[in-house]
């Protein structure tokens, strides 16, 4: 069995706003990314807020001690099956690797942020770690900040590069046998992932790289335009083995009852239905349930009717966004870039007041749920239960047990030997126990005569909490 696995790459220039981190989720969302590798994220070192977006709930960053530069991370979604092993970064920001089994197969996966000078320095000493860190699939994703053809990478047909840095960057590249997917897919095809406006060009600097035994899982790769960041979004879809495919279960979209054509409809059927069904012999249990399938057909028309009024405006945003991009590619004329710089303004706006809606809807939520048992609770609490899941343990004798019954076994015993637990407990055999420890021990006994006159001051409670430890010692001890 193999399901697809789609792995997504962007140049985000900066996340250190509220409003940039929920609109990079939600395109990643879009673009239904299982793999986010990201760059240039401009956290601090200290505190990188992305993790608690549930969507994706494995996040690894590496970032730059000194400032808010560079930066990259990596975002795996909460359906993909990724056990981490271990990772390697850098301090200054420039590139991330984790190593781990992506569905029981050994996987590294990259994000990098190349610099825009010295980039065959940066890739010798890059390539050395990664030949010795690297096992499996290896996926790397990232702004190269260099065209690897600029005939092909360019608009102008000429690259800022030297000759000998891009032949040094093929070199290393085809030392870890990586593959540049969007190329291999579209060996004579243009088109571009980042505008200069100081060169006034195109090039294509951002690459999601497979190593060249693993191209039979390549099944795709596209670029999107440029739009909501200066780089445009690139996407490379996998088969990979192990992966089941998902199942879909429909839920009742709230804001359905506010459209008023949905609630016309629905107010007409249920009073035709009540009319059709008065007479017949039925059960009102097999009634209500045909009603329900029913509306829940009618719902299920309108949620598509509004998303797909929704995603024809957006389509149409991004029709004219990639049509001025084509045209200002052969012309690089001012008339056409104010154009273009102006419809994506406009995207940006689409997005920032769509982002600022649902935040308005989020912090409603958490006002009116916060304190319930309820739906919002149940997820967390899930979410929880999911992460702090218990997958292998190793017991005793070093083996690794990865059936709930071996595991819950494994833990019996360890806290046996840990509160040495005798096998059987028996009541009589505790209290033969008590009577032994009072026999063996001589106490010393006090006089009559010396309890009458000093019963008031001989023992107070505080000396009796060392005797009483002692004895709980002794009785308990093996």
């Amino acid at each position: 069995m193999a399901g697809n696995l789609k792995i997504v790459s962007l140049n985000v220039n900066g996340l250190n706003t509220p409003e940039k981190r929920k609109q990079i989720v939600k395109i990643m969302r879009k673009q239904k990314g299982d793999i986010v590798i990201l760059q240039e994220t401009h956290f601090r070192k200290e505190a990188p807020p992305m993790h608690k977006l549930g969507t994706y709930s494995q996040w690894f960053y590496s970032n730059n001690s000194q400032q808010k530069t560079r930066g990259v991370a990596i975002a795996i979604r909460n359906t993909v099956d990724f056990k981490l092993q271990t990772t390697l970064s850098d301090q200054n920001g420039r590139y991330l690797i984790i190593k781990g089994l992506l569905y029981h197969s050994k996987c590294t996966i990259g994000s990098i942020y190349a610099p825009n000078i010295k980039q065959g320095k940066f890739f010798s000493q890059l390539t050395h770690k990664i030949a010795e860190f690297a096992e499996g699939a290896t996926i790397m994703g990232g702004d190269l900040n260099i065209a690897l053809n600029p005939s092909l990478d360019t608009s102008k047909g000429v690259s800022s590069s030297t000759p000998q840095t891009i032949k040094a960057v093929h070199k290393h590249l085809q030392t870890l046998r990586l593959i540049d997917s969007w190329r291999f897919l579209n060996p004579t095809s243009k088109q571009f992932t980042f505008y200069s406006y100081a060169q006034n060009g195109y090039s294509r600097i951002d690459y999601i790289f497979i190593s060249q035994h693993y191209l039979h899982w390549l099944q795709q790769a596209s670029i999107d335009s440029i739009s909501w960041s200066d780089h445009a979004t690139i996407s490379a879809t996998l088969q990979v083995p192990n992966r089941p495919k998902r199942e879909w279960n429909w839920r009742l979209n709230d804001n359905l009852l506010k459209d008023c054509e949905c609630q016309a409809e629905l107010q007409s059927t249920i009073k035709d239905y009540k009319e059709n069904v008065l007479n017949d012999p039925s059960s009102h249990q097999s009634k209500w349930l045909a009603l329900k399938c029913v509306i829940r057909g009618i719902l299920i028309k309108h949620r598509a009717r509004l998303k797909r009024e929704r995603q024809n405006n957006l389509n149409r945003l991004l029709t004219e966004i990639q049509q001025l991009e084509a045209q200002h590619q052969v012309s690089l004329d001012k008339d056409s870039l104010q154009t273009l710089t102006n419809k994506r303004l406009e995207l940006k706006q689409y997005f920032n007041a769509q982002t600022t809606f649902d935040m308005i809807r989020l912090k409603q939520k958490y006002y009116e749920f916060g304190n319930k048992s309820g739906k919002l609770l149940a997820r967390a609490l899930k979410d929880r239960q999911t992460n702090q899941y218990i997958h292998k343990i190793k017991n005793a004798k070093g083996e690794i047990q990865v059936l709930p019954g071996k595991i819950a076994l494994a833990f019996k015993n360890f806290y046996e030997s840990l509160y040495n637990i005798p096998q059987t407990t028996e009541p009589n055999k505790f209290a033969g126990k008590i009577k032994e420890y009072l026999t063996k021990y001589q106490l010393p006994k006090l006089d009559s005569l010396c309890l009458q006159s000093n019963k008031h001051s001989l023992i107070k409670p505080r000396d009796l909490m060392g005797s009483q430890a002692n004895f709980t010692n002794n009785l308990l001890s093996p």
